[in-house]
């Protein structure tokens, strides 16, 4: 996906950004793989976290999130 994106609601330009957890001293969010303990993430390869980014319409505010190796 390229970071000029469409918006699928009213047309209008996506603009990328992420969401911030603070319960994760202020990261942004993260994916996990079903079946990960959420208590032990630390312990897990790199390869089986993928950064979550976030779009928001410049419009509408229609959010639409990916999960991002």
């Amino acid at each position: 996906m390229s970071d000029e994106t469409k918006c699928p609601k009213c047309n209008s330009t996506m603009l990328l950004g992420f969401i911030p957890d603070y319960g994760r001293a202020g990261s942004a969010s993260f994916w996990l793989e079903a079946g990960t303990a959420a208590d032990s993430w630390r312990g897990i390869p790199d390869e089986k976290i993928l950064d979550i980014v976030t779009y928001r319409c410049s419009g509408c505010g229609f959010l639409e999130s990916y999960a991002r190796k």
